[in-house]
């Protein structure tokens, strides 16, 4: 089951906002500073995680998501969420909207890896030991291994990620000459967090949330970034929604954009 549309009333108390989501898979989300964009995909977010706490600490009236099968959630300030389909309304708990969508969140300071609320460890670091664990244990899903290289070379240029003879992902400079992950740039850093995440980490059928993906990045790699990402939808069944200031991560998808405007409906 797939969001259609999500729609939220009185954000900070100023904004009103509705969005559309592509049936393609991807949605890209843009707008300008301030406006709510960053905070209205957190919020969503929350709700499938079941963070009420942190959902609630936003100033709004209501919000709504709209699903493909017509079913309609609410949420209001009395943190009483209900469902209504055919015509019928009732109270869901917390627990009934978790399993109602997998959820993976992507935020902006994704070059850290929380272990529990006060130990961090550098992402790019955590998440390459996390997959070659996969590999010494068999656990590895070859064809997402194999996609992870063919995007990760699409964008690389003074480097190559390739398989050693053990097996694992590693990334060469000239000769293979091996080049451990920390020494990465972080544009390259962001990008094998971004793609390792969504292929490794993301469960087929998924809602995947991005913010701000151009980090980092050089023009010339924002560009590419939209085929890639409707490639991991096609793979993994996914629908993906990316919230961006970048032009050049839209690309020449702007059939895909929907913009986030100013003031109340």
């Amino acid at each position: 089951m797939r969001i259609s549309s999500i729609s939220v009333h009185g954000l900070f108390g100023l904004y009103d906002h509705e969005l559309k989501f592509s049936d393609e898979g991807l949605t890209f989300i843009h707008s300008m500073n301030g406006v709510g964009k960053s905070t209205t995909l957190n919020m969503l977010a929350d709700i499938f995680e079941g963070d009420v706490d942190s959902l609630f600490s936003n100033k709004f009236e209501d919000m709504e998501l709209t699903f493909n099968d017509g079913s309609i959630v609410r949420i209001t300030n009395d943190r009483v969420p209900t469902i209504t389909k055919d015509g019928l309304t009732k109270e869901i708990s917390v627990i009934d909207l978790i399993s109602m969508a997998d959820v993976t969140y992507l935020s902006a300071e994704r070059n850290m890896h929380y272990i529990g609320k006060d130990l961090a460890v550098p992402s790019a670091e955590f998440l390459m030991k996390e997959l070659d664990g996969k590999v010494d244990t068999g656990l590895v899903d070859k064809d997402m291994l194999e996609m992870l290289i063919d995007s990760l070379n699409t964008l690389y240029t003074t480097k190559r990620a390739y398989i050693n003879e053990t097996g694992h992902l590693r990334i060469m400079v000239e000769d293979k000459i091996e080049l451990p992950i920390d020494k990465l740039s972080s544009g390259e850093k962001q990008v094998f967090i971004m793609f390792y995440t969504i292929l490794f980490d993301t469960q087929k059928g998924s809602l995947v949330i991005i913010d701000e993906p151009e980090i980092s990045l050089h023009i010339a790699w924002q560009k590419k970034l939209c085929r890639l990402f409707l490639q991991f939808c096609e793979a993994k069944d996914l629908q993906m929604i990316v919230a961006t200031h970048s032009p050049a991560i839209i690309h020449d998808r702007w059939d895909l954009a929907r913009e986030m405007g100013i003031g109340r409906a």
